[in-house]
């Protein structure tokens, strides 16, 4: 063992803090389980809230006040599940006023007129025929009429089992009825969120058809994928199928590097499709696309249907690159490129290099002399491609039709929930592209998100937009008559001098009746004011609350000085205060 001094110890070790002695325990005096170990006397108990009510009458530890007590009560007492019964139908039915003169209607006899029935019964109106009362209560064609005060269980007892709203009906139309119930049911369902989250994906939409190019490397598209490591990049031609597969990396600047060198080969397309990968998406190389006039078409998140081509040209070459071990620089890639290159599609009967050059290429397999001359037109070769291409496409649309589903289109500001797993991410719609594409600003992080409409679904938000209270608003709380050559947009309207750096939710509206204060007294900028003998007690100030940073108390010296009716607002609320402090305060009654 070696003694080392305790300047030289940078921290305290474990052996130096090792409690000695037997422990004391510490007994709190508001330790309810401490008190319920004691040999103290309890009154008895019958449920656990007088449980807890008992124990703090007897500690004298701490005083529950009466109005907690009553609110912990009720609050405990809604998270119990009741079944509703016919005996609390009935008690609903009698304690209620509407109830009771429907009942009264019923038995003496329905009117035969909508305009005899009373104004809050004429709901009942197309109903009539068919009411009739049992025991106090009414009866519609066997299914029991829920008085307004349990018709909020009834909907939660259908819910229970998180079902759809035709299920839900189907459960009320032999059980239970009320006007308006369908659509009760529908809002029931639609403000569920566990429902919301956990609802099954969009039905797929019927395939829209894209341009079509007239020449080959009209329009190209493209995709990264790996294999053993090494990042390959995948450009084919979609006129020609034409394959180029080169070795990609240093991210954004080796994709611009393969992008350069194919567009000088074979010529600069009209559009570039591509998934949105950083390399794609990066600025580098939207500003290279954007110097050489590119179109960049992006596909939507989790959706590459949309950029299938490029994925069957992936699979492709894969497929060729198993064989040659990862390396793209042997006789057996190139011969399998060669071979693929000139390989007859099964519906045109022509490969992509009849396409692009108008006769085959020479490969490894020998052809007839005289098959290596072009064409005498390139129209020739597009009028047998389009009709080799018609009956394929139209089975292929056909295919692709069934069981699809044209959704509404979207609007710009629409909320709707995306959908990556599950229907839990929110956001707003910031701008409406083609093919079903939508740019949504996601609720939250502020992320824009490029989605396809089947993975979009409109939502109501809950919680409206507060309407902006204006100069003119405070004036009319005051009963300050407004002129009419007071304009409100010259002092709402912000400049240089009068912008302020204040947090979103910071800044909130509030309404102080006379003779109250706010409840924060230690805020200096909140004036305090009494009540005045001279004005009505219900005359309430319309009061700006600000944050208390320094940014917030700032005042433009703009607003204060070139509007005379600001000026003049201002003296009023001093004269105002000079009359309160001078006559003594009184209380609100």
């Amino acid at each position: 063992m070696i003694y080392v001094p305790g300047v030289k110890h940078h921290a305290a070790d474990g052996v130096s803090r090792h409690p000695t002695g037997d422990p004391e325990k510490l007994i709190l005096s508001d330790d309810i389980a401490a008190i319920r170990n004691s040999t103290m006397s309890l009154p008895p108990a019958t449920s656990f809230l007088s449980d807890i009510h008992h124990i703090d009458l007897e500690s004298d530890a701490t005083e529950i006040d009466n109005s907690v007590f009553i609110s912990a009560v009720s609050s405990l007492d809604s998270l119990a599940v009741k079944s509703v019964t016919w005996d609390r139908v009935r008690t609903a039915t009698a304690s209620d006023d509407n109830m009771n003169e429907l009942i009264n209607l019923i038995e003496s006899g329905t009117p035969e007129f909508r305009h005899e029935f009373p104004p809050q019964l004429q709901e009942f109106f197309q109903f009539r025929e068919h009411l009739y009362t049992i025991d106090g209560v009414i009866i519609y064609k066997d299914r029991i009429i829920i008085p307004p005060s349990l018709r909020d269980e009834v909907l939660s007892a259908l819910h229970a089992a998180h079902q759809g709203v035709t299920a839900m009906i189907s459960r009320a139309e032999s059980s239970v009825f009320w006007p308006g119930i369908t659509s009760a049911i529908s809002a029931q369902r639609a403000g569920c969120n566990h429902c919301n989250r956990i609802a099954p994906s969009n039905p797929s939409a019927p395939p829209t058809p894209l341009m079509s190019p007239d020449y080959p490397f009209q329009c190209v598209c493209s995709d990264f994928f790996q294999y053993k490591g090494i990042c390959y990049l995948v450009i084919v031609d979609r006129y020609s199928n034409w394959p180029i597969v080169e070795r990609s990396s240093n991210g954004a600047a080796g994709l611009i590097t393969c992008l350069r060198r194919t567009f000088v080969t074979f010529g600069i397309p009209d559009e570039l499709a591509s998934d949105g990968g950083p390399e794609f998406t990066s600025t580098a190389t939207r500003q290279f696309l954007r110097d050489w006039d590119v179109h960049h078409r992006l596909s939507s998140v989790s959706f590459p249907h949309s950029n299938c081509r490029a994925e069957v040209g992936v699979k492709t070459v894969k497929r060729m690159n198993t064989g040659s071990k990862g390396d793209l620089d042997t006789d057996a890639f190139q011969r399998a490129m060669l071979q693929y290159r000139n390989t007859p599609d099964r519906d045109t009967k022509l490969s992509p290099a009849m396409c692009v050059f108008g006769h085959p290429i020479r490969d490894f397999i020998p052809i007839p002399p005289g098959r290596y001359s072009p064409h005498n037109t390139w129209r020739e070769t597009l009028d047998a491609r389009e009709e080799a291409l018609r009956n394929r496409h139209i089975k292929q649309g056909e295919r692709l039709s069934e069981h699809t589903k044209r959704l509404p289109q979207l609007a710009t500001g629409d909320c709707v929930r995306h959908y990556p797993l599950k229907w839990d991410k929110t956001g707003i719609i910031i701008e409406v592209r083609q093919f079903d594409q939508y740019t949504v600003k996601v609720d939250g992080s502020g992320r824009v998100t490029l989605r396809n409409r089947k993975f979009l679904r409109k939502y109501v938000p809950v919680k409206g937009i507060k309407a902006t209270q204006t100069i003119q608003d405070d004036l009319c709380y005051k009963n300050v008559p407004v002129p009419s050559s007071f304009n409100t947009k010259q002092v709402l309207q912000p400049t240089s001098d009068t912008l302020m750096e204040t947090p979103k939710d910071s800044t909130r509206e509030k309404h102080y009746p006379l003779g109250q204060t706010t409840s924060d007294s230690k805020d200096s900028s909140t004036p305090e004011f009494t009540n005045s003998q001279d004005l009505p007690i219900e005359q309430k100030l319309h009061i700006l609350e600000t944050p208390k940073t320094g940014l917030s108390s700032f005042k433009s010296p703009r607003v204060d000085n070139t509007h005379p009716e600001r000026r003049r607002l201002n003296s009023q609320k001093r004269h105002l205060r000079s009359n309160e402090h001078s006559r003594p305060p009184t209380l609100l009654r």
